[in-house]
């Protein structure tokens, strides 16, 4: 985050600063707001898409490891179909290359929850690979330590949730925003907000909260003229 706020103020050294981030991208876009917020810049937009705060991701504390490994695989076998049209799209040259990359990916994951099942520790192969000597980004995930964002944000929060993850209708975010958390519902769910058709209700929503935010910037600075 801090590297992305150094590159930003390069080409764009005055706000206000609008921002946003899907999934892990959007944990990010936080710890960017508050940084410049930290800075004094002025932050007047905030989008959250489809992500929990930092920790509060995790399955019910009272459900039985089994019946958390099958909410793990059913909410996979739905995103299979949104896979499918996706892999349509790609060139195909890259079709291929994409179905064994996705094989893989799902094939690790499986055994890595066998290994966790069975209380066995991963092997070598079944750890996250390192990202060059920073470490993996589950890694600092897992380290980072929040702190309170002094500013108005908005989730975009999908209708359908993973199963097995307690409903918090703020996903965590209520505590760490200190402004205003607006909560936009989308239709779909996290594998499918941002293909076709689901991404274009995304779009329109997120199109119009960036227009109110643009249009209350505006007002604030015609007053402070005033």
């Amino acid at each position: 985050a801090a590297h992305y706020v150094e590159v930003m103020l390069t080409f764009q050294p005055q706000g206000p600063y609008y921002l946003g981030g899907y999934c892990f991208g959007a944990r990010v876009a936080f710890e960017m707001g508050r940084q410049l917020q930290a800075m004094g810049r002025e932050v007047v937009f905030l989008a959250l898409i489809d992500t929990y705060a930092p920790g509060d991701f995790r399955p019910q504390s009272d459900m039985p490891i089994v019946l958390q490994q099958i909410c793990k695989f059913w909410d996979m076998a739905r995103r299979f179909s949104s896979i499918v049209r996706y892999i349509s799209w790609l060139d195909r040259g890259k079709r291929l290359s994409y179905v064994a990359k996705m094989a893989k990916f799902h094939l690790r994951a499986l055994l890595r929850s066998l290994y966790t099942y069975r209380g066995r520790p991963l092997p070598g192969f079944l750890r996250p690979d390192p990202v060059g000597e920073r470490g993996n980004l589950s890694d600092h995930l897992r380290d980072y330590q929040p702190k309170v964002y002094p500013g108005r944000a908005t989730l975009f929060r999908p209708s359908q949730q993973p199963l097995g993850i307690p409903r918090l209708p703020h996903m965590g975010w209520g505590e760490l925003v200190d402004g205003d958390l607006e909560i936009e519902e989308v239709p779909g769910y996290h594998h499918t907000l941002i293909y076709r058709p689901k991404v274009r209700p995304l779009a329109e929503r997120v199109q119009r909260h960036l227009h109110n935010a643009q249009v209350r910037w505006g007002e604030a600075q015609r007053v402070g003229l005033d």
